[in-house]
């Protein structure tokens, strides 16, 4: 299955998500028996999402382009410097396959609920799963077979632009991006899956050391070259 695929059932698959433990303090209009309650829980605490004027969630409000690019651009930052909340991390059934198979999904709209269980389950994934470089690593963020950083053409002055900054110089997010335009148009599940694939890849280049290649050198040539060595007498 496409890895963006991957993602995205994430959100669908809502009647196979176990209820989990969450704290207290949901808001007053997350019934403590919702299905998100617990993702829900665990994007405020880490402030990947927030509340309205009136202290409520509004799970049910499509997510729009640059409220996504804004949310996705805190998770990728709580992830690089390791400071996420982790849970458990929830093994996704094999009914997943099915349910992405019913409907299209890549044009349906996406609520608030539905992108708080995604990035939540993206978040404990990545930690619980991908390790922190050593302190040593002198290769990390500097990968070949990633594509350049792409050019930010958005005001200074918008919203979200320290978020398309941030995703964009750290090269997780491309030119061909849904995201690279943070309008207010609905987010789709194939929008929110690309943007996933790219700030993984981007990332993961951030936080996982280079290696190298049979000849003792990394992707990077300044890195890692491999001296010479001399033959025994």
């Amino acid at each position: 299955m496409d890895i963006r695929q991957t993602f995205f059932g994430l959100a669908i698959c809502i009647n196979l998500l176990p209820t989990c433990a969450h704290a207290a303090s949901l808001p007053t209009d997350v019934p403590a028996n919702h299905w998100a309650a617990s993702a829900v829980t665990q994007s405020l605490d880490n402030n990947i999402l927030s509340l309205s004027e009136t202290n409520h969630f509004q799970g049910d409000s499509i997510v729009t382009h640059a409220q996504a690019l804004i949310a996705l651009a805190k998770l990728a930052k709580i992830l690089e410097t390791g400071s996420w909340h982790t849970a458990a991390s929830i093994p996704i059934k094999n009914k997943t396959e099915t349910m992405l198979k019913q409907g299209n999904w890549k044009k349906r709209p996406l609520t608030r609920y539905a992108l708080a269980e995604v990035l939540v389950r993206f978040g404990d994934f990545t930690t619980n799963g991908l390790p922190r470089p050593p302190a040593d690593a002198n290769d990390l963020g500097k990968s070949e077979a990633l594509p350049a950083k792409v050019t930010i053409t958005l005001a200074s002055s918008n919203p979200a632009y320290g978020s398309l900054t941030y995703l964009a110089k750290n090269r997780m997010i491309s030119a061909n991006s849904p995201l690279i335009k943070p309008d207010n148009l609905p987010l789709h599940g194939s929008d929110l899956s690309t943007a996933l694939a790219e700030m993984i890849t981007g990332l993961n280049d951030r936080l996982t050391k280079l290696g190298l290649d049979a000849n003792g050198s990394s992707n990077d040539a300044s890195f890692h070259v491999k001296k010479p060595q001399k033959k025994a007498l």
